[in-house]
């Protein structure tokens, strides 16, 4: 075996007495939790002795303390490159003392010595973190002026503002930030990081990196955790960094970091990396460091029973560069638990319920997101790309025509668990902060300059095809520039959640109001009198439509006309089949449900003809909404009358978009 590691969740497999031997060369691993590590080790011993009928023939398990290791591995402070051969004779011989403590540390088995050793190989290690630190500041002014007067013993800890004289505001700033990262560097505990580069330096001396890199890594979105994600942004990483990324697109940079040249990566993780506004990067560095060998996309396949959420997908790229290497990608539609048969004929490209594809590298990449596309949708000629380059002519994208927004950024809607283990005070779970039911916007008691701001409400579920049904909630709709005081009530009720809605703008890391939405949008969005409005995430394209003032959180999102577009022949447009096939296929999904952000939503193409031609579309579209309007009318089951005048509109559209025969074909099969 070639030299491997496993960032992320350790995960050994029985592997054959024969190859044991090699482990104490070859594999490495690292998890930030300790009783992961133990368990690996455990297991790799236990690989040993499965087969073997003599016990005598058992032979000891290699010292593995600097194989399977405890630590950050997203967290790497010292510089790769300078740990090459290097004219510093300072950090020469830090390194050499590292190596030599290392060694020695291998070499004792007592274990008051090995810990005395493994601090004296911590302290090592922070001293060349923090040596590389001054080397990278070395010549500011501002620092050097800082050092002189610190050895010149001026000024004490509690008095180092009196460095800071006749320096500028963001002069004291910048240097405040270089003590600052001074003094985490010292604080750092051992496993608050790690250091790849120093810890397994014999594989980056000898072989320039890893052959294999093998991960599943957690998959943790930055919303909820920012604090996790605002010291990753310290280490050697930060420039990866993307707002509304994924923590795991970091273990992929990562991986690239540190393979070596044709080396290979096989990850499991989820599909979102495919489209994700926020994987940009991630894309943008497979395109420029890697070549995609296969993508196997299990969709709505769970292969693991202890995260039925996700959506996974296995990886295998190479760090290389071809544009005309090709790629193979699978994308299956079998759904429910994968048995083991299913992942074989998958994994053999050899599943009846699986698409398989062929594509080069340069037909993976579409636009300048770099948005990766697993079946035929960029391949010149395919029929699908025929197809949708059609819809594409004489049309333009949606965003040209309507004003796309989402709703309201509410900053808490209600108390959640988080909310109670962290803070204190006279509210339960589930307690309304903006977002009131009934009974709670009753006992408040609100006067009637109190109900203008108490507004109609709707979460992405109220949405269906042309129709809308209120919450039986309400939005407390407060602006930054609103006077609080005109509203006692509210006040009074907000204000038992105080600390909690000013922590939550720190989190933002926003200057607003503590009462204040976190970004209450435009009122006019609300309260336009023709709206689409649109579930961010829904099995098909649904487009409901409502003309008095409503509002709602993110999850909704609101297409309103620019000029003098007629918005019901948009919505005729939509929510046909055509359009659902467009955003399957162009759009962006977690498995096979649609994402309808404004991204996607901005892209539709919408064909741009005369008053008098859209005349048929609005008709239909006024008689779907008479439907609609019936006392009695249910969203989730529309009668038959609506089905048929749904797909009137559905054949004017593939008329309209100059579909064949069949193209048409192709679309119904896929729906």
């Amino acid at each position: 075996m070639g030299s491997g590691i496993i960032p992320g969740k350790i995960e050994t497999q029985r592997i054959r007495k024969t190859e044991m031997l090699s482990y104490k060369k070859s594999l490495y691993g690292v998890d930030i939790d300790l009783g992961a590590v133990e368990i690996a080790k455990l297991r790799l011993w236990l690989s040993l002795i499965v087969d073997e009928e003599n016990i005598k023939d058992i032979k000891p398990l290699p010292n593995l303390d600097y194989k399977i290791m405890q630590g950050n591995s997203l967290i790497e402070y010292i510089t790769p490159e300078t740990l090459a051969k290097t004219a510093d004779p300072i950090r020469t011989i830090l390194i050499d003392q590292f190596n030599q403590a290392k060694q020695e540390y291998l070499s004792t088995y007592e274990s008051g010595q090995k810990k005395g050793k493994r601090d004296e190989i911590n302290k090592l290690i922070e001293d060349i973190m923090i040596y590389d630190k001054k080397r990278q500041i070395a010549k500011d002014k501002l620092w050097i002026k800082y050092q002189e007067k610190q050895q010149a013993n001026l000024f004490g800890e509690d008095n180092k503002q009196l460095a800071f004289g006749g320096l500028s505001e963001k002069e004291k700033e910048k240097l405040n930030q270089q003590i600052e990262e001074f003094n985490q560097l010292k604080s750092l505990s051992p496993i608050d990081h790690f250091e790849w580069h120093l810890n397994y330096n014999e594989v980056f001396d000898e072989k320039s990196g890893f052959d294999v890199v093998i991960a599943n890594p957690p998959y943790i979105g930055e919303k909820n955790s920012k604090d996790v994600f605002r010291q990753i942004k310290k280490g050697n990483l930060k420039n990866f960094y993307q707002s509304k990324m994924d923590i795991f697109y970091f273990f992929y940079h990562l991986a690239l970091n540190l393979v070596k040249n044709l080396g290979q990566i096989s990850f499991i993780t989820t599909n979102y990396f495919l489209t994700a506004t926020g994987a940009k990067k991630l894309r943008l560095d497979f395109k420029n460091r890697a070549l995609i060998y296969e993508l196997i996309n299990f969709n709505e396949l769970r292969i693991f029973q202890s995260a039925q959420g996700q959506h996974n997908i296995v990886s295998i790229i190479s760090k290389n560069s071809n544009k005309k290497f090709i790629a193979k990608t699978c994308v299956t539609k079998k759904t429910g638990y994968a048995s083991l048969i299913d992942f074989q004929n998958i994994l053999n490209w050899d599943d009846s319920q699986s698409d398989y594809y062929q594509l080069s590298q340069e037909n993976l990449y579409e636009g300048e997101e770099c948005f990766i596309r697993i079946n035929e949708t960029t391949k010149t000629g395919s029929k699908l790309q025929l197809l949708l380059s059609k819809m594409v002519k004489n049309s333009k994208p949606l965003v040209d025509l309507c004003e796309i927004n989402s709703g309201c950024d509410i900053t808490i809607s209600r108390i959640t668990d988080k909310h109670l283990q962290k803070f204190h005070g006279g509210f339960s779970k589930n307690d309304g902060v903006f977002v009131l039911s009934a009974k709670e916007l009753k006992s408040l008691k609100i006067n009637e300059s109190e109900k203008l701001i108490i507004k109609d409400f709707i979460k992405n579920s109220n949405v269906f095809k042309y129709y809308i049904t209120l919450s039986n909630e309400k939005l407390i709709y407060l602006k930054n520039k609103d006077d609080i005081e005109k509203y006692p009530n509210i006040k009074n009720y907000l204000l038992k959640f105080k600390k909690i809605l000013q922590d939550q703008a720190k989190r933002y890391e926003e200057k607003y109001s503590w009462y204040a939405l976190h970004r209450p949008r435009k009122e006019e969005i609300f309260t336009n009198k023709q709206k689409i409005l649109v579930p961010f995430r829904n099995k098909t394209n649904t487009f409901g439509y409502y003309e008095n003032p409503v509002f709602s959180s993110r999850d909704v999102f609101y297409i309103t006309k620019k000029n003098d577009e007629n918005i019901k022949f948009i919505l005729s447009l939509l929510n046909s089949k055509l359009i659902y096939f467009w955003l399957y296929h162009k759009g962006k999904r977690k498995g096979e449900t649609l994402e309808l952000y404004y991204r996607p939503l901005s892209e539709i193409p919408i064909k741009k003809i005369s008053e008098e031609e859209q005349k048929p579309f609005v008709e239909l579209v006024d008689q779907i909404l008479k439907i609609t309007s019936a006392e009695n009318y249910d969203p989730k089951n529309p009668p038959q009358e609506q089905k048929l005048l749904e797909s009137k509109i559905n054949q004017m559209v593939y008329k309209l978009y100059g579909l064949g025969d069949e193209e048409i074909k192709i679309v119904e099969d896929k729906i």
